[in-house]
């Protein structure tokens, strides 16, 4: 019950067994060789790069207000 209380913030979501077997059958088929393509690592890559990027810049405009000078 311990992970139900990460949502408890988003309501009343809970993640039954039908839910899990989705996500166990999506992972499983994305690290599957058919699963991972080349334009869906591509892909995922890209957002990857985005991401670091967007947490980069915001860990540096708010480096004044964490009181921190190194990057």
């Amino acid at each position: 019950d311990s992970f139900h209380r990460w949502w408890d913030d988003l309501s009343d979501v809970r993640l039954d067994a039908d839910v899990v077997d989705q996500l166990v059958d999506g992972v499983t088929h994305q690290a599957s060789p058919e699963g991972a393509t080349h334009d869906s690592v591509a892909v995922h890559a890209t957002e990857s790069q985005q991401r670091d990027e967007l947490i980069v810049a915001m860990l540096r405009a708010t480096r004044g207000l964490r009181g921190s000078d190194s990057d």
